[in-house]
């Protein structure tokens, strides 16, 4: 009888010794994960910083000089939530001659049709966004886009649309600005 006591109080400390190993192992496990996630995650984020910092220097060259050239790669290969958080920085902050050679670059660049899709994907903040630099544009395309955002299902985004709208003065949609 002893050594079956013997047998049972081994047996009882080797599942107890694997049941700590096994959590052991998924603890050590779930750390590397996680140390390997904050590893890629700085890394877009430092690209992110850098994509952000080269558009906004190409940006600053074409605006100041003479000529409203600037490489179509510089805009390409960026993030468009990236060109638009850019822009919105630039048309908010500048005025008169530096405004309207902003607004020549980027018909230049034939960008409107990604910004114009921006408004209907994504977060709500980056289409909030999207829609605020498409009120800075002149076309009808992009008052059309502005005006499809009042019917949007986020109050925020119809709340957005209906400031863009009022910033481009369309007086012509002032009853569906109140309707909604």
């Amino acid at each position: 009888m002893l050594a079956l006591l013997k047998n049972i109080d081994f047996t009882l400390i080797t599942v107890l010794w694997m049941i700590s190993l096994s959590f052991f192992t998924v603890a050590a496990g779930a750390c590397i994960a996680l140390c390997v996630r904050r590893i890629y995650k700085n890394n877009i984020n430092n690209r992110r910083i850098e994509d952000k910092s080269n558009l906004k220097l190409a940006l600053d060259k074409a605006l100041t000089t003479h000529s409203d050239t600037i490489e179509v790669e510089d805009f390409r290969s960026v993030n468009p939530a990236i060109i638009n958080e850019v822009l919105l920085s630039y048309f908010r902050t500048l005025k008169g001659k530096h405004s309207n050679k902003l607004l020549k670059i980027v018909k230049k660049l034939n960008i409107e049709n990604e910004i114009e899709k921006a408004t209907k994907r994504g977060t709500t903040g980056r289409r909030m966004e999207a829609m605020q630099v498409l009120s800075y544009l002149d076309s009808q395309s992009s008052l059309r886009t502005i005006h499809e955002g009042l019917s949007s299902s986020k109050k925020y985004i119809t709340l957005t649309a209906a400031r863009c709208l009022t910033r481009r003065k369309a007086e012509i949609f002032t009853e569906d600005i109140i309707y909604y």
